[in-house]
């Protein structure tokens, strides 16, 4: 529905025509599992990094830059998905759609 509560018309498949800068309902899911996605990378790097920064401080140990970085290689990736989400969003619809 628009601002002045008319229905816009719709097309033969019944879904709302995509003028406007709306999205089809396919590309919203999309993004939304590759938000999630790289969530999910992002939640497993911090706690990756997170719990051996605990142990550390637990054990009363050094910590190591190298194993530092090694632990937040998930959190690049999650960063990288989603900053790319629009583009992998739209891929992955087009793959889909074939």
């Amino acid at each position: 529905m628009d601002r002045e509560g008319e229905e816009k018309p719709r097309d033969e498949e019944g879904s709302q025509p995509e003028g406007d800068g709306a999205e089809s309902s396919t590309d919203r899911r999309t993004k939304t599992v590759v938000y999630m996605v790289a969530a999910g990378f992002l939640l497993v790097g911090g706690m990756n990094v997170g719990l051996y920064l605990f142990q550390s401080h637990h054990d009363q140990t050094k910590v190591s830059l190298g194993r530092c970085l090694y632990l937040s290689i998930p959190l690049v990736i999650g960063l990288v998905i989603l900053i790319r989400s629009s583009a992998l969003a739209q891929r992955i619809d087009e793959w889909l759609e074939e």
